[in-house]
């Protein structure tokens, strides 16, 4: 007998049809389902609703903060550390290690396994050290930039980071202004970087073009001019939004607008959709189609109670508030990414000083396809085996799939129909991030990967 602790559920019968069940305890006695006219086909595929969402319900429940292996820094901590991930590995470049800015602007350089939880020493950042910058990872490649260093002055220069080859290279400065805390990212070929701040809080926009190297200047961002926004980008859209200015709205210089901006029409559109408080300095990033702000100073550019999380769907316009970091208080300038179905939350300031603590919390959970829902969607994780590319997840006894891997330039290199194994042979592939796209009857999942010798 199948005992249900939850008192409401909402089945979905049909189209616009919703059965409504309340303070049911036992599967044995939902009236609905002693009925005469209502077949076993149809009575175990409610059971199975109610099951699977309970599942959901529970894992989602459950799903909390833990700590993992810190940052090996020198000192206690980093706040503005310059962070991104590359496939199942995190980057943590430059930052500040000092506490209220007594001002010890690093180069250091770290690299994190996400499958061993350990951080590699890398060699030093080989350009300026500095704090205050930005960093994002795209198409396979690291980019960090801007800031501000011992020199005393901002920064504008972006650097490429080959993590096949682990090499850095220098591209062309921003003809902008040198900035601190800007937003930066990167959609359709182009990074973007706006507003920040030298002497005085900015609102521009600029697009660099990878392929050619070369800057232009867009439309402003809406809104007034500040810094240390929020930001991510997600398919052909960037977001920016929040952050710290000098004009007064609602009586605060904090600030909880949210615009978007489309890179094919270069047009911004102001979505006023968060239903929290306004806030600054904090981390984010983006995450299999959904956007994730994390922690910051609130109103008054003071720590929020709670590490608030929150999760932005573009499909729905919608925000959603998850599980609040460890902590008594929020952190401020923290760094972050996601790696596969989990968010890390590294170091930044808090209450006792800045830290090197490393958090992580499952945002995603992997499912398989299934021939009863039709709607849902397959996932998959990748791991790499020597010559040879393990797919997990992979439901290949009930479903088809379709497998084609390219270049980071978007050539097609592999292709396979109807694949009967989850273990492929890449052998003839040489160092490099890669793409693979699988695809079944109704829906296509892409991942990255990376090679090496």
């Amino acid at each position: 007998m199948l005992i249900l602790p939850l008192k409401l559920f909402f089945i979905k019968l049909t189209k616009g049809s919703y059965l409504i069940l309340k303070n049911i305890e036992k599967i044995d006695n939902i009236p609905f389902l002693k009925h005469d006219k209502i077949n076993k086909r149809i009575k175990m595929k409610i059971i199975k609703i109610i099951f699977l969402c309970l599942i959901t319900i529970f894992s989602f429940a459950q799903a909390k903060w833990e700590f993992v292996n810190p940052l090996p820094v020198i000192g206690s901590g980093v706040h503005h550390p310059l962070t991104f991930s590359i496939g199942d590995f995190g980057y943590s470049v430059t930052g500040n290690m000092s506490f209220k800015d007594t001002a010890l602007y690093t180069k250091f350089f770290y690299k994190y396994n996400a499958l061993t939880d350990e951080w590699i020493d890398m060699p030093d950042f080989p350009g300026l050290g500095r704090s205050y910058g930005v960093g994002l990872a795209y198409n396979g490649k690291g980019y960090v930039g801007f800031g501000i260093g011992a020199v005393g002055s901002a920064y504008k220069d972006v650097w490429e980071f080959d993590p096949v080859k682990e090499t850095w290279k220098r591209l062309a400065d921003c003809p902008c202004e040198e900035r601190i805390h800007p937003a930066f990212v990167a959609a359709n070929g182009k990074i973007f970087v706006g507003a920040g701040n030298n002497s005085a809080n900015l609102k521009d926009w600029w697009e660099y073009n990878i392929e050619t190297d070369k800057w232009t200047a867009k439309s402003e961002i809406p809104g007034p001019k500040r810094h240390h926004p929020f930001y991510f980008a997600i398919d052909s859209f960037a977001y920016v939004g929040f952050g710290h200015g000098d004009e007064r709205i609602n009586g605060d210089v904090i600030y909880r607008d949210f615009h978007k901006y489309n890179v094919f029409t270069e047009k911004w559109t102001s979505l006023d959709t968060f239903p929290g408080e306004q806030r600054v300095a904090g981390i984010q990033f983006d995450s299999k189609g959904k956007g994730y702000i994390l922690s910051g100073d609130g109103p008054r550019h003071l720590p929020m109670k709670t590490g608030e999380f929150w999760e932005y769907d573009p499909k729905l316009n919608q925000w959603k508030a998850l599980t609040p970091h460890i902590g008594t208080r929020s952190l401020w300038a923290p760094g972050g990414f996601a790696i596969g179905d989990y968010a890390y939350l590294i170091g930044g300031e808090g209450e006792l000083g800045i830290t090197n603590d490393v958090q992580r919390i499952r945002i995603h959970e992997s499912v398989t396809n299934t021939k009863d829902d039709e709607n849902q969607k397959f996932d998959f994780n990748v791991m790499i085996d020597k010559n040879f590319l393990l797919l997990e997840g992979l439901d290949l006894n009930t479903a088809t799939y379709n497998i084609m891997i390219s270049s980071s330039t978007g050539q097609s290199l592999i292709k396979l129909n109807k694949i009967n194994s989850n273990k492929l042979d890449i052998h003839n592939l040489s160092e490099g991030y890669y793409n693979i796209t699988l695809s079944d009857e109704k829906h296509v999942v892409s991942k990255g990967f990376i090679k090496m010798n």
